[in-house]
């Protein structure tokens, strides 16, 4: 008797689905630096996201597309809201980009 396939539980397969355990809100925030997109993103259970780097780089792949630039921001104490096991991804304007980075295209 042949077993039920699986699905796959890695992001980097192409037929993984993280929407099976995310749920990611899209909000518009206008800014002085023109518009952003903010991902907020929960896992159904609402238990802490432990997911490794590439879980977040799929969700934001699959929803912005591969060529936006995303960032996650961790505030001075001062500034931290944690109330809910959420994480925050934001994107820049097209027209911005970040002045450093690991790739050696990121340098200026």
């Amino acid at each position: 008797m042949k077993s039920e396939p699986t699905q796959p539980d890695r992001p980097d397969d192409p037929n993984w689905d993280w929407s099976s355990i995310y749920t990611v809100q899209t909000l518009e925030t206008f800014t002085p630096l023109g518009p952003i997109l903010h991902l907020k993103i929960r896992r159904h259970d609402e238990n802490e996201i432990t997911a490794p780097w590439q879980t977040l780089q799929r969700i934001k792949n699959d929803i912005l597309g591969p060529d936006i630039l995303a960032i996650e921001i961790y505030p001075t104490d001062a500034r931290t809201i944690n109330e809910a096991n959420y994480r925050h991804l934001w994107t820049l304007p097209p027209t911005l980009s970040l002045p450093f980075g690991l790739h050696p295209l990121d340098r200026i």
